[in-house]
């Protein structure tokens, strides 16, 4: 049976990396695949204020291995993860960690659902601040605590605003179903896991 193919999408802070850890475990035997480590120097925009100006072209955020990784494990294939090097199996469940769900053309027509984690931007700001609070190590001054914060909130003034709220229009709208990202970890993937279910019925 050919895999079926998952990618949990929202914006950063939503809780997609923890959504698709927990998830594999409740559909397991499941693969995992995250965006994140295909990422390189080609993956963004170069002006990425231009991007953003010119209506933020999903397309424009490329992952090629990722792509191919995914329709190989599509094709029952085995992989090899992209920085460990460990044999990632073909199982019956491929869960994607892709921030646009199915918006971008390399993986468009390898997504079978698309989960969107519905959260509001506010909150999603605010749980990157705090993820961003746990990272620091722990002899960090003062003065260089409240200058990255700084750089959190400046980087969200003047463009993570209009990235989130792009993401949020794009991947939302075409996503097969929208969870509330406030709820508890537990029901949210009760919720996933049913509507999975119910769509392969």
């Amino acid at each position: 049976m050919k895999p079926f193919v998952i990618a949990i999408a929202g914006t950063s802070g939503a809780g997609k990396t923890t959504i698709v850890n927990q998830l594999s475990e409740a559909l397991a035997p499941a693969s995992v695949l995250m965006f994140d480590d295909y990422e390189n120097e080609n993956t963004y925009p170069k002006d990425f204020s231009a991007w953003l100006d010119n209506g933020a072209d999903p397309n424009a955020l490329t992952a090629p291995q990722f792509a191919q990784d995914v329709a190989t494990l599509r094709q029952g294939v085995a992989i090899s993860h992209i920085k460990t090097g460990t044999i990632i199996q073909p199982n019956h469940y491929v869960i994607l960690e892709e921030p646009l769900g199915n918006q971008r053309d390399e993986v468009h027509n390898l997504i079978d659902f698309v989960v969107y984690l519905d959260l509001p931007l506010g909150i999603a700001l605010a749980r990157r601040v705090k993820r961003t609070l746990k990272e620091f190590p722990l002899e960090m001054s003062r003065e260089a605590i409240i200058d990255n914060l700084s750089g959190v909130f400046s980087w969200y003034e003047h463009q993570g605003h209009m990235l989130y709220h792009l993401l949020d229009q794009q991947a939302k709208s075409t996503s097969h179903y929208k969870v509330d990202a406030r709820q508890p970890i537990d029901a949210i993937i009760e919720e996933i896991v049913a509507q999975v279910k119910a769509h392969q019925s």
